[in-house]
């Protein structure tokens, strides 16, 4: 909250912060890399993309099995992940893309600045 002192009747005028710069408290207290699993979240669904010089495939789905498939298959993968509140399923793509829990942690935080992090060798980019 903010105040401006250029009201017309000598008083401040009280701003209030916008709904999007409201904050989710529940983790605050939690150690650093943190990643919640939100109670009743629905499961993830991914969007995995595989492409090479000659071809690429499409496919949705919330089996992270797949995910391997793809990437012995493709010489690229890209995953876009719908729905960030299913702890479980960012833990466990974490842990098959060697993905920092810090970067986990910042994905589930939302809405953030547009930003470049970058981690030994990943990088973790927000665009709006």
């Amino acid at each position: 909250m903010s105040t401006n002192s250029d009201d017309d009747d000598g008083q401040p005028e009280v701003f209030e912060s916008p709904e999007s710069f409201d904050f989710d408290w529940s983790s605050v207290g939690s150690p650093p890399g943190t990643v919640r699993a939100e109670e009743g979240a629905k499961t993830s669904v991914l969007e995995v993309v595989g492409y090479g010089p000659d071809d690429f495939a499409v496919e949705r789905t919330n089996q992270l099995d797949k995910i391997e498939r793809y990437r012995e298959q493709w010489d690229v993968t890209w995953i876009t992940v719908y729905g960030v509140e299913d702890g479980e399923t960012l833990g466990e793509l974490g842990k098959q893309f060697g993905i920092s829990t810090l970067v986990l942690e910042d994905v589930q935080s939302y809405p953030q600045r547009t930003k470049v992090d970058h981690h030994d060798d990943e990088l973790f980019i927000v665009s709006h």
